[in-house]
């Protein structure tokens, strides 16, 4: 997404959505197989969608041409110099672009380095230079995804996918299931993967028809069939965790049949996939540009200086301590993150990367940590932008330690724009962005149920963690508890909420069994979600932060969330671009008023509760203001803005 992407055109009050993002495709199969040949057709079904596709040597020039510098090399040399700059200028980009991705996917580099390692000497992977190819195609490919234009498609012949072949078999690796596995559930999803198949067989005769590679001449021809049966097996173990994984998969037949049929086939099917997927899959990473004309809040400056003058919230010994569970060391001393310099979490320079460590509240339950590890871990197993949580050496998450919890994070360099002064039009943007980023959060984990145990929401059960019984037996005991001094403020907003209290009992009985027959749909939800918890990066794009409060609950809770919280041009450009990537707003959509008012009854109810068990005026205030909004949401509705369209 760019700043410069236009919003949605409406026309007789319904959305046309603005041009599509582009698409990245990659083919799996074994050697012989047909990839080469079926690439034709697949650019051909891209072009009957509206795509134009390309491969990645065909598209070089032309992504080079879109940088700065090449802007300047199409306008200023003469064309018999301008192939050769635009070619080495691509070059660099895949280079700069290969350590962008190597920071953003540690798990995958890491994981990918390990294995071949462990390598037989055999499998010739230095010979081949496996980690060599794969490092310039990760560059190459994210170079593209900055670069491409919405109508365009990147055609990739061995990407991610199929690169397992390289790393995981030869003549005398047969390829591991389980390992194939973890590898897919690392690597970049694309939007399309194709997996042409044919009998090893029918593969191994046609690579002797066309010619062995220079690696196999003069070998037995035994080993030529070994390593063809472990490709070949390799890719149909590929294309079977990519669909567990819910991938979209094309798997087309390329045995005996004619090139002539095999392209035809291919061109329909491919065509008619992507059509069908358009809005459905997640977006592919291609990079918007970034927000360079911003100004901090004075908060911003002050919490800056308050992180440097504040010690850690996690000492030194304890530090080096948690990290020895992950096998790594600091390479530089601990400070506080500015943006969080009241809460315990400390930025540390290791042996592994920049991380954070994470020193959990005694009050936080066991349970809900290990309920949000799970969901971060779904997260990273999608190549979704959100915070990593890493493992230690024998896998935990959970680092138990001087009686207190902690937990490790990668460290996600980009600004948390909430504090700053924008532009109108790029803090729309930035709402729209991050509308965009929830609507995949909630497609991606539709359907997965969280290990361990959230007080929010719903549980693996299917019932609420906390009913409409609990919120109406916790607000008659707090009403009848006494209240602080009645002339303080404290006792002023207890006394307001004590009077208030059958007011607020009947409409959250009256409004839960409403909502249950109501057809609302569930997912995993932020539970505080909005821009204040998207980091974006220096390149604009986003990333989800903090998942403590997430948990299986009712979609539109997050909307709701928004909608309290930000202005009317920030909450319409936030369903904007919601509603471009999950889709128009349906019938549920008519529950949102009653859904609205629950949310912030039972809320009220459990600030109130926290107040009393946790202590904090700021609780009690809340519970006050949630009140407040719902009796407003009773009496007014929703803002005309927040209706169902049409």
């Amino acid at each position: 997404m760019r700043l410069d992407r236009p919003d949605p055109v409406v026309s007789d009050g319904e959305a046309v959505a603005p041009p599509r993002r582009p698409v990245v495709i990659e083919l799996v199969g074994a050697p012989g197989a047909g990839k080469t040949t079926v690439l034709g057709a697949v650019q051909a079904g891209c072009a009957a969608d509206g795509l134009h596709a390309a491969t990645i040597v065909d598209a070089a020039r032309t992504v080079a041409a879109r940088t700065p510098i090449g802007k300047v090399a199409v306008r200023a040399l003469p064309p018999r110099l301008r192939a050769k700059a635009l070619w080495a200028l691509f070059l660099a980009q895949r280079r700069i672009s290969a350590a962008g991705f190597a920071r953003r996917h540690r798990a995958l580099i890491r994981s990918v380095r390990a294995s071949q390692r462990e390598r037989p000497a055999g499998a010739e992977a230095d010979e081949r230079r496996v980690l060599h190819w794969y490092i310039r195609m990760a560059g190459a490919t994210t170079s593209w995804r900055r670069h491409a234009h919405d109508d365009e498609a990147l055609i990739v012949d061995e990407g991610f996918a199929h690169r397992a072949v390289q790393l995981f078999t030869s003549v005398v690796e047969a390829p591991d299931a389980a390992r194939i596995a973890a590898y897919v559930e690392l690597i970049p999803r694309p939007d399309l993967l194709i997996h042409i198949r044919a009998p090893a067989e029918v593969c191994e005769r046609r690579v002797l028809a066309r010619g062995v590679w220079p690696r196999f001449e003069g070998r037995d021809p035994q080993e030529l069939g070994r390593f063809i049966a472990h490709a070949h097996r390799a890719t149909e173990l590929v294309a079977e965790a990519a669909a567990t994984d819910g991938w979209s998969v094309l798997a087309i037949e390329n045995g005996e049949r004619t090139p002539a049929e095999v392209a035809a086939d291919v061109e329909r099917v491919v065509a008619a996939r992507l059509a069908t997927d358009r809005n459905l899959a997640p977006a592919t990473g291609n990079d918007p540009a970034p927000i360079a004309l911003r100004v901090p809040r004075p908060g911003v400056a002050l919490d800056r200086i308050r992180a440097r003058l504040t010690s850690p919230g996690i000492d030194r010994a304890s530090v080096e301590e948690i990290l020895g569970r992950y096998g790594l060391r600091t390479t530089a001393a601990p400070r506080c993150l500015s943006v969080a310099w009241r809460n315990h979490l400390v930025w540390v320079p290791t042996t592994g990367g920049e991380k954070v460590l994470k020193r959990y509240r005694d009050m936080r339950a066991t349970p809900a940590i290990v309920h949000e590890h799970s969901i971060a871990g779904r997260l990273a197993a999608l190549d979704f932008p959100a915070v990593r949580v890493d493992a230690t050496t024998d896998g935990a998450t959970i680092v138990e330690t001087r009686g207190a919890r902690f937990a490790s994070f990668d460290f996600e360099r980009g600004s948390n724009l909430a504090g700053y002064w924008l532009p109108r039009g790029a803090r729309l943007e930035l709402w729209s962005r991050s509308g965009a980023l929830l609507a995949r959060f909630h497609r991606e984990l539709e359907g997965f149920t969280p290990a361990g145990r959230h007080h929010l929401g719903f549980g693996s059960s299917g019932e609420a963690e906390r009913d409409a019984a609990w919120h109406l037996t916790t607000l008659e005991r707090l009403a009848g508890e006494r209240p602080p001094a009645a002339e303080s403020p404290l006792g002023r907003d207890w006394r307001w909420l004590t009077e208030r209290a059958p007011r607020i009992a009947a409409p959250i009985a009256e409004l839960d069994a409403a909502l249950a027959a109501a057809p609302l749909s569930r997912t995993v939800v932020h539970g505080d979600f909005g821009i204040h918890n998207v980091l974006f990066r220096r390149d604009g794009t986003a990333v989800l932060l903090d998942l403590e409060l997430a948990h299986v609950d009712r979609r539109l809770i997050d909307h709701v969330t928004v909608l309290s919280r930000a202005d009317a041009d920030a909450a319409q450009a936030f369903l904007r671009g919601y509603d471009l990537i999950h889709g128009a707003r349906g019938e549920e959509w008519r529950y949102v008023p009653e859904l609205w008012r629950s949310y912030r009854l039972c809320g009220a109810v459990q600030s109130w509760q926290n107040f009393v068990e946790f202590g904090g005026e700021a609780r009690l205030r809340t519970a006050r203001r949630r009140v407040i909004e719902a009796e407003r949401i009773a009496a007014e509705g929703v803002p005309s803005w927040a209706r169902v369209p049409g």
